[in-house]
């Protein structure tokens, strides 16, 4: 007989609403409750869903959360069906729990919060993106490398990749360019689509050049083999878009079915904890790209004052 899985929940950081949806695809959710939420697009998608969209496996639950916030704690564990609430991360900890999900992507406060569950051998997912701070990278290595812990975004399992994934993994197309852009902040949004294409094919950066304007922020990456340019456009309306040019093809992809990444991406945390591997190399190097980023738009804001010569 399998061993059921439980695991712990930590959230709620401003404007992402991953607790809500990673929680509602391994435990299920109470329609009222959820509607009540104030995240009517996660109650949305929901409601789109078959049951059979559910990871639905006996094997595994999500059964103790903590929240910074006492009203969200409640309002979670009604919407998604999770039994027990603790009011500190030391006693979610000390919780008859085998992992835990930190869903909350302010990367600056990642290592703190994770600390407790990793220094006592607890399986950890941590939400995108695991750090920009190369110190908090440090301090995560060793814990990546003993299979204790996962990072990634969702879109690194994006279900309308799957096509271009068999061109070029199955059918042998080679990748000569992708350009791909997102709204919102860069240093918490980048990480989708540098995550989108690690999916695709593992690469590493050979070179990185970034330009700001007062509009987006652009990133060109130079790997072995293709070309990437990264947008990120100040505008609420910009979704989660992939231009990926191949030797044979070429693709135009938008990412929107955030519930099967999501779903996905909590059923291989599962699997992880029974023993399949993680390509965390990939995560390093994202983190490696991001980190390069960040400090070369340090740079052009030291020079130019904020401003665009």
């Amino acid at each position: 007989m399998v061993k059921k899985i439980n695991l712990g929940l930590i959230g709620l950081s401003e404007g992402n609403g991953h607790p809500y949806s990673f929680s509602a695809i391994i435990n299920g959710y109470d329609k009222q409750a959820m509607e009540k939420s104030d995240w009517s697009v996660i109650y949305n998608y929901l409601l789109k869903c078959d049951k059979q969209d559910f990871l639905n496996r006996d094997d595994v639950a999500i059964t103790h959360l903590y929240t910074q916030d006492s009203q969200i704690s409640e309002n979670l564990a009604a919407a998604c069906k999770i039994p027990h609430i603790t009011h500190s991360l030391e006693e979610l900890a000390l919780s008859p729990i085998d992992g835990v999900i930190l869903a909350r992507d302010d990367w600056q406060n990642h290592k703190e919060m994770a600390k407790p569950f990793l220094q006592s051998h607890k399986f950890v997912f941590i939400d995108k993106p695991l750090s920009l701070d190369t110190h908090d990278l440090s301090y995560f290595v060793p814990f990546l490398e003993s299979k204790k812990l996962m990072s990634c975004s969702g879109m690194r399992y994006a279900r309308e990749l799957d096509s271009v994934r068999k061109a070029v993994r199955e059918d042998g197309e080679s990748i000569l360019f992708i350009e791909a852009s997102i709204g919102s902040a860069w240093d918490r949004y980048f990480i989708h689509l540098i995550d989108a294409i690690m999916g695709l094919t593992p690469f590493r950066a050979r070179h990185i050049e970034v330009m700001k304007l007062d509009f987006c922020v652009s990133t060109l990456i130079q790997t072995k083999d293709f070309i990437i340019q990264l947008n990120n456009i100040n505008a609420s309306f910009q979704p989660c878009t992939l231009a990926i040019t191949t030797d044979k093809n070429r693709y135009t992809i938008t990412l929107s079915d955030n519930f099967s990444a999501f779903r996905r991406t909590m059923g291989h945390f599962v699997e992880f904890i029974r023993g399949e591997s993680f390509d965390y190399q990939s995560t390093l190097e994202a983190m490696r790209i991001l980190a390069q980023v960040k400090a070369k738009l340090e740079k052009v804001d030291i020079l130019t004052g904020g401003g665009i010569d």
